[in-house]
């Protein structure tokens, strides 16, 4: 399976986000914050951000950090009450 990447395209108009399905899948358009959640292959990354800068319309993108995050806080928590609960006895 590929890994896919989130990236959020924040835009001075709507009016070219049409232009945008050529870069990825369009899964989010915010009509009142003026930006774009599009979802791309990893390996097109780095080319499909430099391509997406060079445009007039787009403001800023930004990569999306969910492969930094820890995505298993919940049992990292429950380990760390289980300690602390069984030190306490």
């Amino acid at each position: 399976m590929k890994e896919r990447i989130s990236l959020s395209v924040w835009l001075y108009s709507l009016k070219q986000v049409r232009q945008l399905r050529r870069y990825g899948m369009i899964y989010h358009i915010s009509k009142r914050m003026k930006y774009v959640v599009l979802y791309l292959d990893e390996a097109q990354l780095e080319s499909t951000v430099k391509a997406l800068n060079e445009l007039r319309f787009v403001r800023k993108v930004d990569v999306s950090p969910r492969k930094q995050l820890d995505l298993n806080l919940g049992m990292k928590l429950d380990r760390e009450a289980l300690a602390a609960s069984s030190g306490e006895n």
